[in-house]
């Protein structure tokens, strides 16, 4: 998968190219709503101490629904994506007889639901616009495997109602299309994290209490800040906009994040979206 800083050398290239000149046609004069619709591809890589002693990653489809909604300095977002599909670590070979065991698989269950409010910090004179205002969403990744035995299904999420986001786009242009480049970064401020009750004893085996109640358990789950859950969320975006007033929007991310505590987990994720934004 292409590495971030790749993605920001494209980002940088665009910044160099023709600027768009802002017409009064292409000047937000009132607010504006978009629905978005997304497919793509999301490649997701996790380790989690508990019931994973080595890394699993896979490439699965996502899928997306979005709302938007531009006003002359700010923008509003509502986001919702999904992906679901198999992770696998790579095979082990069989010693003495060079042949290699079937890699071990998981079902993965990962989506997210968001929203975010930005506004301008710079004025409309510039082809450049800065961006930054808060953002609130709730995550959750869930693995499922047989051979975890009674840690067959593992989770982590979290509930974060107050990240930060920065933004900065800069209009381009053809000789006949018009473009928006963007790059995006966020972090959590204030988060609430999941785990499983189980997921602080490697051992773990209570006959006093059903398998649910300890999945739904909230023993390990607490608030904290950045300490509790390190995270940043990058994205390199190009918008093709349309003589329709529709939007073609093809996105790159990146997320790392940790679980520092009871047992760590790390999860990184590398995704690619491509979202048509219907005018309302």
């Amino acid at each position: 998968m292409l590495k971030l800083p790749l993605l920001l050398s494209l980002f940088v290239l665009a910044a160099f190219a023709k600027p768009c000149h802002i017409h009064a046609q292409d000047t937000i004069l009132g607010p504006e709503s978009f629905v978005g619709l997304s497919l793509g591809l999301f490649h997701m890589k996790v380790r989690d101490h508990l019931v994973m002693p080595v890394r699993y990653q896979g490439t699965n489809l996502s899928y997306g629904l979005g709302y938007k909604r531009e006003r002359p300095r700010s923008t509003q977002d509502f986001s919702m994506l999904l992906c679901f599909g198999r992770i696998q670590t790579e095979p082990v070979p069989e010693a003495g007889l060079g042949a290699r065991f079937k890699a071990p698989t998981a079902s993965m269950y990962w989506g997210t639901m968001r929203y975010q409010f930005l506004h301008d910090v710079f004025g409309l004179a510039s082809p450049w616009k800065l961006r930054a205002g808060p953002a609130a969403y709730a995550m959750i990744n869930a693995r499922y495997s047989e051979r975890w035995d009674n840690s067959a299904i593992n989770y982590d999420g979290a509930l974060v109602p107050l990240a930060l986001v920065t933004q900065i786009e800069r209009r381009l242009q053809t000789k006949r299309k018009k473009f928006i480049s963007s790059f995006q970064i966020e972090i959590p401020l204030l988060a609430y994290t999941m785990r499983p009750e189980f997921s602080g004893v490697p051992d773990f085996l209570d006959h006093e209490r059903d398998f649910l109640h300890s999945v739904a358990s909230t023993e390990n789950s607490g608030w904290g800040s950045i300490n509790r859950l390190p995270r940043v969320t990058t994205e390199v975006g190009i918008t093709l906009l349309m003589r329709s007033s529709n939007r073609l929007r093809l996105a790159y991310g990146w997320d790392y994040y940790t679980l520092p505590d009871p047992l760590r987990v790390r999860a990184a994720s590398h995704s690619f979206l491509l979202t048509l934004f219907t005018h309302l």
